[in-house]
């Protein structure tokens, strides 16, 4: 048995909750940690970028314990995206036998020591030699796809010369020149490293493909010559792709792990989003209808944002650009004018909460599921319907029962929601939920109120309760409601990030293929011709 399986056999047996990860789960763990010390044999930067759930904090914790260990790095450095999540790092980081402590702004560097930090409480001073550092990045797409932007310079002193890992669970999200800076942030130099322009050009060529077997936009021709000539640019895009993957994979092997494969850790597939109608009724369709032409009014920007915004919620609506310049057009023109007298009724037609028809759905089916007994996960995109979903519930459900938070859940309602034998807890965020928090046991109900056009963003929602630490828990396609307004807008929506979701698992590598690769099943599956 290897070194690195008997820790995470030890770090198992620490963990709690009523799953305990398999044997075979703990192989394939022990192998990705395995193939991190590899890498960085021959590279400075190496992405880990599994998916959500798989378990990446403590294979590369047990990776860097290895990298100790063998004397090739002394000192490590844990960047987390929050204090919370920092403090997740440093109890894991103890329960694979590494000593952790989170930073504060008076400590000095200890030899041999791990320290943990969010990017506003990176530590001082010169710090240890970066030759015998090893750097740990979580998120890494957030914020260092950009040289010139703050949180890549604030790292790039520490990574500089070191050793970083950088880790994220949504590879698929970073643009070529994004997957370019994250990597290069460890070069010796002051840039963030050589351009992969191989890289650059084969991303072009799969958006062009996907752009033309999937456009955000349907056709408005079907006849058959444009038939013939959309099927003319497709097999022309699928020749540059072919052409260009190669010399791509080789700008990125240096800094990629083999591919992950799903079956090694039996990750379930996620479920396909099925929607439920929203009708509207008479006089909110009026309301409706006519706050749609507000923009063209007031003259604001952002016409697809705003109808994201009408149909997400009406307290949305004062909130976008058009809203809140109505209401000031309003308040200039004085007391009793038409202006105000127009924005008065406007304002009492489309209501407040459960007046919108989606938010009354949404209420609606959340209360059934609280009734029943389960935990219930919202998702929202907008600050003003998180707003608005957990006034109706709380006013429904009752505040102690309902939480909204900002950023993510306190220690109670964390604990709370976790517990499937705890009175039921709807917790209603946005996508700061998505990220960095384990909020999967007690086999919770999830509610995509909004939608967002990466379906990779989905997939990490989905990733917060189907996890690896509570056995890939199936998420039932009726557990998972998603309201869709009976409207063009957002049955638009709907219907483009479907269908490129489909498109996404497609490209998401499988058991032998590198990140975006294109195996030859994609591209037939892509043009229909199975």
């Amino acid at each position: 048995m290897s070194d690195t399986l008997k820790v995470l056999q030890q770090y198992r047996h620490k963990q709690s909750g009523t799953h305990r990860v398999t044997d075979a789960q703990l192989r394939a763990q022990a192998h990705r940690s395995d193939e991190i010390v590899a890498k960085f044999v021959h590279s400075r930067s190496v992405l880990l970028g599994d998916p959500v759930g798989t378990g990446k904090t403590p294979v590369a914790l047990t990776a860097a314990r290895t990298m100790r260990q063998a004397g090739t790095i002394e000192n490590v450095l844990i960047v987390a995206p929050s204090r919370r999540v920092a403090k997740q790092w440093r109890d894991r980081a103890e329960d694979v036998g590494l000593e952790a402590r989170l930073h504060t702004p008076k400590q000095r560097w200890r030899h041999l020591e791990l320290k943990v930090a969010t990017p506003s409480t990176l530590p001082g001073g010169a710090g240890p030699d970066r030759a015998t550092l090893l750097v740990i990045i979580d998120e890494a797409h957030r914020g260092l796809q950009d040289e010139d932007g703050k949180r890549f310079r604030a790292l790039q002193p520490w990574c500089r010369g070191a050793r970083v890992l950088l880790v994220t669970a949504t590879p698929m999200q970073l643009s070529p020149r994004g997957f370019e800076t994250m990597v290069g942030i460890a070069s010796s130099d002051n840039g963030a490293g050589p351009p992969m322009s191989s890289l650059g050009a084969y991303a072009r060529s799969l958006r062009s493909l996907i752009d033309a077997v999937a456009p955000l936009k349907p056709k408005e021709r079907t006849d058959a010559v444009s038939t013939l000539k959309s099927q003319e640019r497709t097999n022309a895009a699928i020749e540059r792709a072919r052409s260009l993957r190669q010399p791509a994979e080789a700008e990125m092997a240096p800094h990629l792990l083999s591919a992950f494969d799903p079956r090694a850790l039996k990750v379930p597939p996620l479920p396909r989003l099925k929607d439920t109608t929203v009708p509207f009724d008479r006089n909110w369709a009026i309301a409706f209808h006519t706050a749609r032409l507000i923009p063209d009014l007031v003259g604001a920007r952002g016409h697809a944002m705003f109808a994201r915004m009408l149909v997400s919620s009406s307290e949305a609506f004062w909130d976008s650009e058009a809203g809140r310049r109505l209401g000031q057009l309003a308040d200039r023109s004085g007391d009793h004018g038409d202006l105000w007298a127009f924005t008065n009724l406007l304002r009492a037609r489309l209501g407040q909460g459960t007046d919108h028809p989606k938010i009354r759905h949404t209420v609606e089916w959340v209360t059934q599921q609280y009734q029943r007994g389960r935990h219930v996960l919202v998702f929202a995109f907008f600050v003003a319907t998180q707003q608005a979903l957990g006034d109706a519930l709380k006013a429904q459900l009752g505040a102690a029962n309902v939480a909204t938070p900002t950023a993510v859940p306190t220690e109670k309602e964390w604990r709370r929601f976790r517990d499937e034998e705890a009175l039921p807890l709807v917790l209603v965020g946005r996508d700061n939920l998505s990220e960095s928090i384990d909020l999967d046991g007690a086999k919770p109900c999830v509610v995509m109120h909004d939608l967002v056009w990466n379906p990779i963003r989905l997939q990490q929602r989905f990733g917060r309760i189907c996890r690896i630490s509570s056995g890939f828990q199936t998420i039932a396609p009726e557990d998972v409601f998603t309201p869709v307004l009976d409207c063009a807008s957002d049955r638009r929506m709907f219907d483009t990030v479907t269908r490129r979701g489909d498109y996404s698992q497609l490209l998401l590598p499988g058991a032998d293929e590198s990140f975006w690769a294109l195996p030859e099943d994609v591209i037939l599956k892509l043009t229909g011709m199975t």
